[in-house]
């Protein structure tokens, strides 16, 4: 308890994944998926947008429930450091952007979103270059209201794959609200607002179709093709993975 209290008040800087994170992103051109994101920010628990040499992004529509974009073809957004291009498509068909683009992949709290991720990861994987990387931050369930939710298996991710599921699929809709912790989701708005917007979740991408823990989730990023060599927890309900397209290199895992 004590090590968790001090923790909370130390500053990022002052973790070694920290520095890795910082080596790996600077001077960057970064693509991230589903921002901008406020972790990601100075001040914030992972502040890297500092270091990046530049950023674009992209969503599945031009309004979602965490950020709105002008949506005019030619659109371009701010992070609050970089002024980069907005892309309008679905995180698992990236389309519009052609392969090898990107030294770096950046997503916040997106993953558990998809109902397929490898799908996603793998179209992540492609718009790298030979020697990009990946950096995403996901949620770990035991520490929020998917608390009471099983882990996801890296089977049943590999059978959604297979089975090319769509990203309005609402297979887990009877487990989400059977254990769907409502008291720690203030934002849901109370359940019945929550009901209804996960009936709608092909517009509003809200649901967390799956659940990881730090373990879980490398197995997910190794089985998509990428050279997992840092996984950590990070304060307050993070874990931080980052992975290489390329495998020459090594591992540094903490799940502390």
């Amino acid at each position: 308890m004590a090590r968790i209290l001090i923790d909370r008040f130390r500053s990022p800087s002052s973790f070694p994944w920290y520095r890795i994170v910082k080596e790996y992103v600077s001077g960057g051109k970064c693509l991230e998926i589903g921002g901008p994101s406020s972790i990601f920010r100075s001040q914030s628990e992972i502040p890297i947008y500092p270091y990046l040499g530049s950023w674009d992004n992209v969503d599945f529509t031009h309004r979602t429930l965490w950020s709105q974009h002008v949506d005019c073809g030619g659109a371009r957004v701010s992070n609050g450091h970089f002024i980069g291009q907005q892309f309008t498509a679905d995180a698992t068909l990236l389309t519009a952007i052609d392969s090898g683009t990107y030294d770096l992949v950046l997503s916040s709290h997106v993953v558990e979103h998809i109902a397929n991720p490898i799908q996603a990861l793998t179209e992540w994987k492609r718009v790298l270059k030979d020697d990009g990387r990946i950096i995403a931050v996901v949620p770990e369930g035991a520490r929020m209201f998917d608390h009471a939710r099983t882990t996801t298996s890296i089977d049943h991710l590999l059978k959604d794959f297979r089975d090319g599921i769509r990203e309005d699929n609402l297979s887990h809709l009877p487990e989400i609200f059977q254990y769907h912790d409502i008291s720690m989701d203030p934002a849901a708005n109370g359940w019945k607002n929550f009901v209804a917007r996960s009936k709608t979740n092909g517009e509003v991408r809200a649901l967390h179709h799956h659940v990881f823990t730090p373990e879980s989730l490398v197995k997910l990023f190794e089985v998509a093709g990428f050279a997992v060599d840092l996984a950590t927890r990070v304060r307050p309900l993070h874990i931080l993975v980052s992975g290489a397209t390329s495998c020459n290199r090594s591992s540094e895992r903490s799940f502390g």
